[in-house]
């Protein structure tokens, strides 16, 4: 590449790295990935309500709270 004053030259071959990095970044991160354990799915029990008929009280319950306060850390709690 010494003979060689192409700029074009040069930014191929530096975008060439990056991708040679980049791919063998992705193959490490896969191989990482696959050695972690699944995470088990929590209870749908939230407050001794089961399920989604206890989602449709706690959404009404944050509705009403939105509803009288109108503060944004209330809005967080609406499942829109």
């Amino acid at each position: 590449m010494r003979k060689n004053y192409d700029p074009r030259m040069y930014i191929l071959a530096h975008w060439a790295m990056v991708g040679l990095k980049s791919h063998k970044a992705k193959q490490s991160a896969q191989k990482k990935v696959v050695k972690v354990p699944q995470i088990g799915v929590p209870s749908q029990n939230g407050g001794g309500q089961k399920g989604a008929k206890g989602q449709m009280i706690a959404n009404k319950k944050a509705m009403h709270q939105l509803s009288k306060t109108g503060r944004l850390k209330d809005a967080m709690n609406v499942n829109f």
